[in-house]
């Protein structure tokens, strides 16, 4: 994993398009326009904790998140 990107990878299914912000260990990540299906974006290794992390999702709009995940590319 030390030379693989790692991506923050939202699914929604969006009723009316909102904002959505991201806590992973006290560092926060915004998707200012959240979409529906996939939405990504690029973080650093030191984000993620080996062992237990921290995540809080905080949103405006109205949607549903069925998957969010930390993804190796």
């Amino acid at each position: 994993l030390e030379k693989k990107k790692l991506s923050l990878k939202i699914e929604a299914n969006m009723t009316k398009p909102g904002k959505l912000s991201v806590s992973l260990n006290n560092k926060t990540i915004d998707f200012e326009q959240l979409q529906s299906g996939e939405n990504l974006k690029q973080i650093d290794r030191t984000d993620v904790l080996e062992g237990e992390n921290r995540i809080e999702f905080t949103a405006s709009g109205s949607f549903d998140i069925p998957r969010a995940r930390i993804v190796a590319e």
